[in-house]
C-alpha cells in the first residue's frame, strides 16, 4: 500500500477494535457507549467528542471488516490523488457530519441503543473515488465499473435493518462534494489510478 495516510487510518480502526475486544465491547451497547459511541436516545445532548470517536468503533467483526476492506481498497487510491491530509479531512468531515445528522434524527425520534461505525467516512471515500474516476476519461473502464457496482451495493446494504442509511447518504454526499471541488492542481496524474481493480 505504502500510503501513510491510508495506513494510519486503517491502523486507527484496528487499534480501536482491539480496544473494544479488550473491553468486551463488540455487540454491547453499554460498553460501546463507554468507549465513545453515539447514544441514540440523547439527540443533540451527547458530548461533541463522540462525533469523532463513534466513527472508529464497530459493532462486530463483520462490521469492521466491511469498512476496513473498502478503505484498504480505495483510501490509497484517493490518497495518491489528493494527499494524506485531504484523505483524513474527508474521512473525519464525513463522519462528523453523518454523526450530526444521526443526532438530529434521534432528537426527533429517540431510540434505544448506540450508533458506531466508519461507514460514513468510508462512503465518502467511495463516492469521491467513483466521481473522480467517472470524470476522468483516461481512467480504466473496469475501475469505473468496480466502484460503481460497489457504490450501488453499498446503497442496497444501507436499506438493511440496523444499518444507518442516513449516515451512508451524508457520507456519500460529502464525498461527492469533495470530489467536485478538486482542481487539476490538487490531483495527481491519471496513471496513478491504474492500480484500482
Amino acid at each position: 500500500m505504502k500510503r501513510p495516510g491510508a495506513v494510519a487510518l486503517l491502523a486507527a480502526l484496528a487499534a480501536a477494535f482491539a480496544l473494544e475486544l479488550w473491553r468486551g465491547a463488540p455487540g454491547d451497547p453499554r460498553a460501546l457507549l463507554a468507549l465513545g459511541a453515539l447514544p441514540d436516545a440523547a439527540g443533540f445532548h451527547a458530548p461533541p467528542w463522540r462525533l469523532l470517536s463513534f466513527g472508529f468503533l464497530h459493532w462486530s467483526w463483520a462490521h469492521l471488516l466491511a469498512n476496513f476492506a473498502l478503505l484498504a481498497w480505495l483510501a490509497p487510491v484517493l490518497e495518491r490523488r489528493v494527499g494524506a491530509w485531504r484523505l483524513w479531512a474527508l474521512f473525519l468531515g464525513a463522519s462528523v457530519l453523518g454523526g450530526v445528522a444521526i443526532m438530529g434524527k434521534h432528537a426527533l425520534w429517540p431510540a434505544p441503543g448506540v450508533t458506531v461505525g466508519a461507514s460514513g467516512g468510508a462512503f465518502a471515500v467511495l463516492a469521491a473515488v467513483a466521481l473522480l474516476l467517472h470524470r476522468d476519461p483516461a481512467a480504466p473502464r473496469r475501475a469505473r465499473l468496480a466502484t460503481a457496482l460497489v457504490l450501488g451495493g453499498g446503497l442496497l446494504v444501507s436499506l438493511w435493518p440496523g444499518v444507518s442509511l442516513l449516515g451512508h447518504l451524508v457520507g456519500g454526499a460529502v464525498g461527492l462534494g469533495f470530489a467536485m471541488r478538486q482542481s487539476p492542481r490538487t490531483i495527481s496524474p491519471v496513471s496513478t489510478l491504474r492500480s484500482v481493480p
